[in-house]
């Protein structure tokens, strides 16, 4: 112990492990930390080598890395992205499935070769490998109209509902490219790779976001069951080459404020130990994933919303609706908030709690 302490606190070279971030955008935020530094990648994976005079400016550019990339940034060194996911869905206590034989093969070598893969995912025994329930599956797949798209988004609904597992994998493989499904209690992300993009590695990374609760990579959407995938979104995504128009302008400021935001509401909450209830609308950003025990998301009718609000707000409430609410929504869908809670309770009703 007292030896990796040292070198953590000695330590001037690092190698910092990306998945689903453009390498333009890995090479800038490098650069503006003024390190010396390379980065490689291939496919979606990216490698940034740091080097730093002192130990000090390493911690530093580290934390500025790991806030800029929260979500893309997985691991440093040896850490592979497969060991990633297991170890996101054995932190926060997930139980992984897959609902095809596909998905299976794309998995399951890969977390084979993962000490304790098995508290996580069950390598089929309890899913499509068992009889019984792929005969299920197939009789309720059997039903749907539409093509392959719905019927895969269907099993891979049903075989959540059978299984009872917190994600469910599934993946429909056509001639020049893979659509990947990851489905958990209320809906499924979905997105479409090129064959040559490695597949695997997406599915492993859409995994290990979904676990932690973290945003997914641009380009895989949210779908709620019941309802038609977009047409877009069955084409093959690719990372952006190029930034947007104002992206890395505008982007960091808001970021920024939103993280001190938090990390001030985190120093509150720690300070309350041993019990602490962090209450409001951004204590289920992924910046504060890992810190908490449960999730419990409290929503309500839209129209019980709006009561409650002009209640509450009395004349100022046109204004609080036309400004703050669409903020609100955007943020709980972006982040997917109900979905990665671990209960969702409905205040409509009064005396619900």
């Amino acid at each position: 112990m007292k030896q990796l302490i040292h070198e953590e606190k000695t330590q001037t070279t690092c190698v910092l492990r990306l998945f689903g971030a453009p390498l333009w955008a890995v090479q800038q935020a490098v650069q503006q930390t003024g390190l010396a530094a390379q980065c490689r990648s291939r496919g979606a994976e990216t490698l940034a080598a740091l080097q730093t005079e002192t130990p000090t400016a390493l911690s530093k550019a580290r934390k500025t890395l790991a806030d800029r990339f929260a979500a893309e940034l997985y691991g440093e060194g040896e850490m592979t992205l497969v060991h990633a996911a297991v170890q996101a869905l054995e932190t926060h206590r997930r139980l992984l499935v897959c609902c095809d034989v596909d998905a299976g093969t794309l998995l399951e070598a890969r977390m084979e070769t993962v000490a304790g893969a098995e508290k996580v995912f069950d390598f089929g025994a309890m899913s499509y490998a068992d009889a019984k329930v792929r005969e299920k599956l197939s009789a309720k797949v059997c039903r749907v109209k539409g093509g392959p798209v719905p019927a895969k988004l269907t099993r891979v609904r049903a075989a959540q509902r059978l299984v009872g597992a917190d994600f469910v994998a599934g993946c429909l493989e056509r001639a020049e490219d893979t659509v990947l499904f990851l489905g958990s209690r209320k809906g499924c992300w979905v997105r479409t790779v090129a064959n040559a993009d490695t597949p695997a590695l997406w599915l492993l990374d859409m995994i290990r976001r979904a676990a932690s609760g973290l945003p997914q990579a641009a380009g895989t959407i949210w779908q709620k069951y019941g309802r038609a995938i977009p047409a877009d979104a069955l084409t093959a995504q690719r990372l952006p080459d190029k930034p947007e128009p104002d992206a890395l302008t505008a982007a960091p400021r808001k970021r920024h404020r939103v993280r001190n935001a938090l990390i001030f509401l985190l120093i509150l909450a720690l300070a309350a130990q041993p019990l602490v209830i962090l209450e409001g609308s951004y204590s289920h950003h992924p910046l504060l994933t890992g810190y908490e025990t449960l999730r419990v998301f409290l929503t309500c009718a839209k129209e019980e919303q709006t009561r409650r609000l002009q209640a509450r707000e009395g004349e100022r409430y046109a204004n609080f609706a036309a400004r703050w609410v669409p903020l609100e929504e955007a943020y709980f869908a972006q982040y997917h908030i109900a979905e990665t809670a671990d209960f969702v309770v409905d205040t409509t009703q009064s005396g619900t709690i």
